[in-house]
């Protein structure tokens, strides 16, 4: 595991997050643990079955609020099982978010 690696690993909190390499470039998944230097990230809805291990270098964090937002919003039964919900983010209306 690589020095940025590390890094990641252990500035990554918890939740939803964006795969930007591999076959679920693009898609947004669930971390929701680490083994080693996998990140265990389920691939569209929290704690489905469909959990895959991924290196730290193929997610980042979902900074956007509006991208948070709008992943609620598809997916309000995954985001209540979760119990993430939209006044749990905080919007500056002075910003593109």
């Amino acid at each position: 595991m690589t020095k940025e690696d590390l890094d990641k690993r252990e500035n990554l909190n918890y939740g939803s997050v964006r795969i930007t390499r591999g076959k679920y470039k693009g898609k947004i998944g669930y971390y929701d643990d680490q083994e080693g230097a996998w990140a265990l990230v389920y691939i569209g809805n929290p704690f489905s079955d469909n959990l895959q291990l991924l290196h730290f270098n193929q997610i980042e964090p979902i900074i956007s609020p509006k991208e948070h937002r709008e992943w609620i919003e598809k997916n309000p039964y995954q985001a209540a099982f979760a119990r993430i919900e939209i006044r749990d983010i905080e919007i500056n209306p002075s910003k593109d978010n």
